[in-house]
């Protein structure tokens, strides 16, 4: 049978505490030893302390500040996690109800120190961050040509928008431009081409991170966001030059905690060539930079690049008597970006050096649509579309690219258009995405 135990605690002269079972610490704490016995200066390492009477420890400081106990171990031992400190050895010092039992010098401060595979991990994702947003650039960079403004001549809406869902993430896009809005308000048609005309156009892409090292899915969102504008002149009907503004912002959550952001522009000349009839070239030129910054679980940091951008599109345009239109394309792309020497910090300011790197694509694709028009005897025409693209991205670009688009376009006697659209994207990395997009306008 076990025994009761029982203390009297005299609370005044007149006045007495039962308590059952006590635990009264008969002693005060003693320090024996501390494992690990140094750590980085900014804390977070967790420390076993084995000694005597530590079971009933109220508090634990190393170096004069507040260390959070984890766990009582026994008797004998506890864990805590140091706090953030000056480098040096620093007094470790356990306290009780009794009193307290200090450890001189039980404890070393070191500075911050990463590992190499620490850091070879972050700079991996800089540089893959900076190929994917070559990529996105060479996708999305845009300027009109001579096909283009022919376009926004006969637009009935004044402004063009879409919306792309897909499996991995969605596109939102708008454009329009001085010669779309006239072009709407006369009924689908300018009476004469302007001159000179000022476009604007604007793209936000939500994409899921990809899958973690360990396969998984990740559930962060990245985003990248292009708004272009820019003024273009119209020399003769063969012949339009112009200059194009563009910026973007990347934000792209990596495996692992880290995260990478960056804003840039690109700015330049572009001119458009019709070679015969219906058959265009059209060039651009553009230069920027952009700065870009990194945290990731134990290092941060920034770095700022130059950038180039060439790209050359020889366009068809064929319509044929029985409805049906084809526009076959072939084009080229070059892209470099540029880094200086650069480094990363961890969070005690103990700096690693980077490399400077340059990241190049170039990207060659041919692709054509083709379009057809049936007029109901409700007056509605229909344009069903197929619209296929391949390629290649070499240098840093990473493989074959392809995409393949079939649309339905609907106009109505009222004034009225639709679009819906299906999307099969294989991307250059082997991804193969597909999405589905809608548009919707009417003339006023």
């Amino acid at each position: 049978m076990g025994h009761n135990h029982a203390a009297i605690r005299a609370v005044s002269d007149h006045s007495f505490t039962w308590t059952d079972n006590p635990t009264l610490p008969g002693e005060a704490p003693a320090i024996t030893s501390i494992s690990p016995a140094s750590g980085p200066a900014g804390g977070g390492t967790q420390v076993t302390i084995v000694g005597t009477s530590l079971d009933e420890a109220t508090s634990v400081t190393i170096g004069g500040k507040q260390a959070p106990i984890l766990d009582y171990d026994s008797k004998t031992g506890l864990t805590v996690i140091t706090p953030d400190h000056a480098e040096g050895a620093v007094d470790v010092a356990v306290t009780n109800v009794v009193g307290t039992g200090t450890r001189a010098h039980g404890f070393t401060h070191v500075k911050q120190l990463v590992t190499p595979e620490e850091v070879a991990r972050v700079e991996t994702g800089i540089h893959d961050y900076v190929q994917q947003r070559l990529q996105l650039l060479a996708e999305n960079v845009e300027v009109p040509g001579l096909f283009e403004r022919g376009q926004r001549a006969q637009a009935t809406p004044p402004l063009t928008t879409d919306i792309t869902p897909s499996v991995s993430g969605a596109t939102f896009g708008y454009s329009t431009s001085l010669g779309q809005i006239e072009a709407a308000g006369n009924g689908g048609g300018a009476a004469t081409p302007l001159p000179v005309d000022f476009w604007t156009a604007g793209k936000v892409l939500l994409t899921r991170a990809a899958d973690g090292a360990d396969g998984k899915p990740q559930e962060k969102w990245g985003t990248f966001a292009l708004f272009s504008a820019g003024v273009d002149y119209l020399v003769s009907d063969r012949l339009l030059v112009g200059f194009s503004v563009h910026y973007d912002h990347e934000s792209d959550p990596l495996d692992q905690g880290t995260l990478i952001t960056g804003n840039g522009w690109l700015a330049g000349p572009y001119a458009s060539l019709q070679l015969a009839p219906h058959v265009f070239f059209d060039t651009s030129l553009l230069y920027g930079q952009s700065a870009n910054s990194f945290t990731s679980t134990s290092l941060k940091g920034d770095f700022d690049t130059t950038r180039w951008l060439w790209s050359g599109t020889l366009k068809g345009d064929m319509a044929f008597d029985n409805g049906v239109s084809l526009t076959p394309r072939l084009k080229a792309v070059y892209l470099a970006e540029k880094a200086g020497a650069y480094s990363a910090e961890d969070k005690d300011g103990n700096a690693y050096p980077l490399d400077a790197f340059t990241e190049r694509q170039i990207r060659l694709s041919i692709g054509a649509e083709i379009r057809k028009q049936y007029e109901l005897a409700n007056g509605v025409v229909l344009t069903p579309s197929l619209d296929a693209e391949a390629g290649f991205a070499g240098l840093d670009g990473g493989g074959a690219f392809g995409t393949l688009t079939a649309g339905l376009e609907a106009d109505t006697p009222d004034n009225w258009q639709f679009y819906a659209g299906l999307l099969l994207d294989l991307s250059a990395d082997g991804t193969l995405a597909t999405g589905a997009k809608a548009t919707a306008g009417k003339q006023f």
